[in-house]
């Protein structure tokens, strides 16, 4: 399974949306649930999936699941 798909299964359990279908342009513009409190499950479900943690810096800058699949690389780097 790609960092992608992963990311699209926590996105359908955090947004409530089984059929949700992402793309990397996936971003609050284009899910309508994905709101401010949405977004820190969201984070909080990527750290825990990927066995990573997000700086408070980091997560305040995340906009679209390209950022996320973005520091998801970086923290496997670090």
């Amino acid at each position: 399974m790609t960092d992608l798909e992963r990311l699209q299964t926590i996105m359908r359990e955090v947004f409530d949306e089984e059929t949700l279908i992402i793309d990397e342009t996936a971003s609050a513009d284009t899910i309508a649930s994905w709101d401010s409190f949405a977004n820190i499950q969201l984070l909080a479900a990527v750290e825990e999936e990927f066995g990573i943690k997000f700086l408070t810096a980091e997560a305040m800058e995340v906009k679209t699941a390209a950022d996320i699949l973005s520091l998801i690389q970086k923290k496997r780097r670090e």
